[in-house]
């Protein structure tokens, strides 16, 4: 471990490299004004193998680590998902090597680096990283206080309506309780929050904010979000197969940062196969709750998910289980899933899948007050988040919907 004094508070990791480039690295950050702890490590970093260096990380205003790729790729890229699963946001991982194809970058990139470093680039190129390092740590995005409520809900599998549940529960809290809300459709490519709420929102997706992080602030992100007339602030999922790169965990973690100074409540509609973000989901997340429908195969696959989640440190309290259609026919009984998932189960919510597929054809939500119980269950969820009473707010006039092919659909 070296000690290098400063005014700024980093944790620089150097791994696998070899003593002259860890030499020439370190000479380079210590000209700068930053108070910094140095580890160097010679062998790989895993979840397995790893060394106590979380306190240094988690108290810091950053972490830079050197990962050598030259000497095993394999195991440099184990090293770069491991820190960036263990520590979401707070380290800028480089991958070092002495050629660097395309192919290698682009592999390096997918693990969880987000530069590439030559062993034979000048000190002005190893400055310039580390002036982005520096605003990569050190500049805010946004001013405000990151108070906001992040509730992540995540599906057992596809069709147990997680979505749904998601988008009326995010339009409740807008439109019926006049909290400012964001919902996030997290799915990588095709998701359907914006179908369900009959909205266009192809110039307004999650990975477009993320790009554009840096320069965010409260009126440019008004430009970033789609808007839905009950008030709800949108970011979808592309409307077409995409070929870019999921986002980053690091990044995802700093925009939730952001999202939370701006708004009372982000509601996540997760992609459940994105498990390299459950840590970041697990970090920012008052609750994540996961939705399942009375049947075994999607309490099986509830039972995989929460054993997946559990593991990551402080997951096991924010765990909740949302029973929808609990009522079906031959459905499986509410205590043997209990028994099953080792989980209470915080809310049931009844079955009745077609007003429920008529209002999302429709581009709706449903209607409170009216005669679906499942409106009123999902209302009195939402007046209980909110803590308020659960009589409703005024209407808003809704606006026309743009797209084309939602003339299709028989009137509501």
């Amino acid at each position: 471990m070296y000690q290098m004094n400063g005014t700024l508070d980093v944790v620089v990791l150097t791994i696998g490299t070899e003593e002259r480039v860890t030499r020439e690295l370190l000479d380079v950050v210590n000209m700068r004004n930053w108070s910094s702890s140095a580890f160097h490590f010679e062998r790989y970093l895993t979840s397995l193998r790893h060394p106590s260096i979380g306190q240094y990380i988690s108290s810091s205003n950053g972490c830079l680590a050197f990962v050598d790729y030259d000497r095993n790729p394999d195991e440099a890229a184990e090293t770069a998902q491991y820190l960036s699963k263990a520590f979401p946001g707070k380290v800028l991982i480089v991958a070092v090597g002495k050629r660097p194809t395309s192919t290698a970058i682009l592999a390096a990139m997918r693990a969880g680096c987000s530069e590439y470093f030559t062993k034979h680039s000048s000190q002005q190129e190893l400055d310039v990283l580390l002036d982005r390092f520096q605003d990569y740590c050190f500049t805010e995005v946004g001013n405000n206080a990151t108070n906001g409520t992040v509730l992540s809900i995540l599906g057992a599998k596809g069709g147990v309506g997680s979505t749904s549940i998601a988008v009326h529960l995010a339009a409740y809290l807008a439109q019926y309780h006049q909290k400012r809300t964001l919902l996030i459709d997290q799915q990588q490519m095709l998701g359907n929050a914006c179908v369900y709420l009959g909205i266009d929102g192809e110039h307004h997706t999650l990975g477009e904010f993320v790009r554009n992080l840096k320069r965010m602030d409260s009126e440019l992100l008004h430009g970033f979000v789609a808007h839905h007339f009950s008030g709800l602030d949108i970011l979808s999922s592309p409307d077409v197969p995409d070929n870019q790169e999921p986002v980053p965990a690091q990044e995802f973690t700093r925009a939730l940062e952001f999202l939370r100074g701006e708004y009372d409540y982000i509601i996540l509609d997760c992609d459940r196969r994105q498990t390299d973000l459950w840590p970041s989901l697990v970090a920012t997340s008052s609750e994540i709750l996961m939705v399942t429908t009375p049947e075994v195969a999607a309490v099986r696959d509830l039972s995989r998910i929460a054993d997946g989640l559990v593991v990551t440190e402080g997951a096991s309290s924010k765990l909740k289980v949302i029973l929808n259609r609990y009522n079906a026919p031959h459905a499986v009984a509410a205590d043997q899933i209990e028994k099953v998932l080792k989980l209470p189960i915080a809310l049931k919510l009844q079955d009745s899948p077609g007003e429920m597929v008529f209002a999302s054809n429709a581009g709706k939500t449903l209607k409170f007050p009216g005669p679906s119980q499942l409106a009123a269950g999902l209302h009195a969820w939402s007046s209980k988040l909110a803590d308020v009473s659960t009589k409703p707010a005024p209407k808003r006039k809704e606006e026309k919907l743009a797209s084309r092919w939602r003339q299709l659909i028989p009137a509501w």
